[in-house]
């Protein structure tokens, strides 16, 4: 290496050095957007305890079928029926009763699925399919910082896309039945956008949530 390289890298390890967190600049809001997205990601696009059946009220029947038919789930006639309400409420018991299916993880099920993934507003935890990594495209734009009820305040437009997704996600079924999915699958191509106002700490932009 010559005198003029180590002199480009020693004047660059200094410049870095004195970089100042507090700044209001580029760098410094997308180091504060992307920290935010490793708390976003990977993100769980449908959570549910398995097994289950769909004689439970809350049972997405329709996407369980689905997630069967990709071999995500598996699905199995449990031998019980309960009333098909999209034939109405009608006396003719036998004919308004429909079989009863349970379903469970399959092997390529348990790998995107992460247990106790959040905790409902009644307290119980519940699984889901979690997966995809967020990165920052671009900051887009910034505002001046500004004086906002005792705090300084910049909003910050940046884009961003997701990667690290199954291949059974890309099935077009899939991505119109989950939602979010679609948007976050196509914005390898396509970054998504978003606006969020950033926070001026003593350690730098942060957005507000992240604030103890």
């Amino acid at each position: 290496m010559n005198i003029k390289s180590v002199f480009v890298l020693v004047f660059l390890a200094i410049f870095n050095g004195c970089s100042n967190p507090q700044d209001a600049n580029e760098t410094n809001f997308k180091n504060s957007v992307q920290a935010y997205l490793d708390k976003e990601y990977p993100k769980c696009y449908y959570t549910e305890n398995f097994p289950v059946t769909t004689e439970q009220m809350f049972s997405n029947e329709k996407l369980l079928r689905l997630l069967a038919k990709i071999g995500i789930l598996t699905e199995k006639e449990t031998g019980g029926k309960k009333h098909d309400v999209s034939k109405g409420w009608g006396f003719d018991k036998d004919k308004n009763m429909i079989p009863v299916y349970s379903y469970e993880l399959t092997e390529e099920g348990r790998k995107y699925y992460t247990p106790e993934a959040e905790t409902r507003m009644n307290g119980n935890k519940v699984g889901g399919f979690c997966f995809g990594k967020a990165k920052v495209s671009a900051i887009d734009q910034f505002t001046e910082p500004s004086d906002m009820m005792g705090k300084k305040v910049s909003r910050v437009s940046f884009s961003y896309s997701v990667t690290g997704y199954p291949e059974w996600v890309k099935d077009d079924q899939v991505k119109s039945d989950i939602k979010g999915l679609k948007e976050d699958v196509e914005s390898e191509n396509n970054p998504k956008k978003e606006i969020m106002d950033l926070i001026l700490t003593n350690k730098g932009w942060v957005l507000e949530r992240f604030l103890k």
